[in-house]
């Protein structure tokens, strides 16, 4: 293919990039990475240096790495290094300085990178799009004018991605001086492919460098973005699974083998009697504290059932609401009223004075009520930002400790809405751009 280097192209092992991706991985890793690239289907790409067969006797003593004679003697040296005890810096002189001296290809960075990103699954920013089909364009007379499709939100075709496909179309919009490095790699704990672009410079401006725009004719548009730094997190809201609207309470129909009937009306009951006359002895009564803290769990278990712990490892690290409700305003005049009427067989000049306060007040709203439609939808400008590691298990945490009224608590601070920045109005959030996460 085109503008694609092969993976066999090796680097130097001077290079910065190769110092850079094996200096951060800890000595296991580079170890478990070394007998990877001694694999069989991966030995093609990352061929060691070896000892030649006629140079055997000839064979330099003062090298400090004396190169192995086969591929299997050097597999079974990288196994004993496991079980012995040494630092990073002597796996990775081993390798630079011995195996591979003669440099690293692009394959085998690449699966440093992936170890790498294996062993720190959040050293990344991983952001998610969500594609949207368009309608068709329609016939125009004026060539001139760009139309601009819209979203057809009608449509039931689901875009389906070709691993081999896609990697080919990418390529077609690359411009052929632009070299670059192509690997998928499919992780082991998650279910989904990535897809690594190495990108070699090529020594243009990028202020000179020509652009390419689209025609306007594509067939589908991105919309809305995720952000966040916990892979883990971003397949669980926007992945392909049951999980992207199955939030807070509602994750105990994600699992098909529990097979929960949401109109089920058995109920889980308590020991039975038998056991209770078993010498059980008798429990003391829970004081009012107790009771509290035990249903302040109980109500957390409800709303937020069994997501939004901390280490389910699908932490949302931001949350940003804006209120955009009226402000919630109490009707005087009825209350002036009532007053006003309750003090009816009070002493006439004490009444006199009230009632004279009073009406002048109620006075006072009436003419304020010409003004009706600006105050009734008066909005204080308040923005909700709650930052950490995990959002939800921190605010389920806060209802377990009875600090939030898990009761009264809106269905979007417990995730069940899949929003993590929107708006609230008329009481329901509403994701920015209508993008939910």
């Amino acid at each position: 293919m085109k503008a694609r280097l092969p993976s066999a192209l090796r680097v130097n092992t001077s290079h910065p990039s190769v110092t850079k991706s094996l200096a951060r991985l800890s000595r296991e890793a580079l170890l478990s990475l070394a007998l990877d690239w001694l694999d069989e289907y991966a030995i093609q790409n990352s061929i060691p240096y070896l000892l030649p067969k006629r140079d055997e006797e000839d064979e330099d003593m003062d090298d400090l790495y004396p190169p192995c004679r086969s591929v299997n003697e050097l597999r079974q040296l990288y196994v004993n290094m496991r079980q012995l005890k040494g630092s990073k810096r002597d796996v990775v002189s081993r390798i630079t300085e011995g195996d591979w001296r003669h440099g690293l290809t692009l394959f085998q960075l690449a699966m440093a990178d992936f170890a790498y990103l294996d062993e720190h699954q959040t050293s990344q920013r991983w952001s998610s799009y969500q594609i949207l089909p368009l309608q068709p364009p329609t016939r125009s007379t004026d060539e001139e004018d760009e139309e601009v499709l819209k979203v057809d939100k009608e449509s039931l075709r689901v875009p389906r991605f070709h691993p081999a496909t896609f990697l080919q179309q990418l390529q077609d919009q690359i411009l052929p001086d632009v070299k670059a490095h192509y690997h998928f790699h499919r992780t082991a704990n998650l279910p989904v492919l990535l897809l690594r672009i190495f990108v070699v410079h090529f020594g243009v401006n990028d202020s000179n460098a020509l652009q390419a725009k689209n025609s306007g004719q594509e067939e589908a548009s991105f919309d809305g973005s995720k952000t966040s730094r916990n892979l883990w997190a971003l397949l669980d809201k926007r992945g392909s699974g049951r999980t992207n609207a199955s939030g807070g309470g509602w994750n105990i129909y994600v699992n098909e083998k529990e097979q929960k009937n949401p109109i089920d009306s058995i109920l889980t009951l308590p020991s039975s009697s038998k056991n209770d006359s078993k010498g059980r002895k008798r429990e003391w009564p829970l004081n009012q504290a107790q009771q509290e803290d035990k249903r302040a769990k109980v109500v957390a278990e409800a709303r937020f059932g069994g997501s939004s712990t901390m280490d389910d490892g699908r932490g949302v690290e931001r949350v940003e609401v804006v209120l955009q409700d009226t402000f919630p305003q109490q009707d005087l005049t009825g209350d002036l009223e009532d007053d006003v009427d309750g003090r009816s067989g009070d002493d006439p000049r004490r009444r006199s004075k009230v009632d004279t306060v009073l009406l002048q007040a109620q006075s006072t709203l009436d003419d304020e009520a010409a003004d009706a439609t600006a105050s009734s939808t008066w909005a204080p400008p308040i923005k909700i930002a709650f930052t950490g590691s995990h959002v939800f298990a921190g605010i389920r945490q806060l209802v377990e400790a009875g600090i939030v009224d898990g009761e009264r608590m809106p269905g979007w601070m417990t995730g069940e809405e899949g929003v993590t920045m929107g708006v609230v109005r008329h009481g329901r959030i509403r994701g920015f751009k209508g993008s939910g996460l």
